[in-house]
């Protein structure tokens, strides 16, 4: 399993916007439970219909 210890919003990240989550929560030791990763991949799921759907609005079909 992979650690991830910052977070990036966006794309392309200026040094001063990346957020180091040990210094949020110094007690978390980078570990996901199964119930919140497969939250995270439903979150992903429903993010990729919005943007699936949006693209059709905008450019038919």
């Amino acid at each position: 399993m992979s650690e991830f210890r910052v977070l990036k919003l966006g794309g392309d990240i200026k040094p001063g916007r990346v957020i180091d989550l040990r210094k949020v929560c110094p007690e978390w030791d980078g570990r996901v439970s199964d119930k919140a990763r497969a939250e995270i991949e439903a979150n992903d799921r429903r993010a990729a219909r919005v943007l699936q759907t949006a693209h059709l609005f905008w450019f038919g079909r």
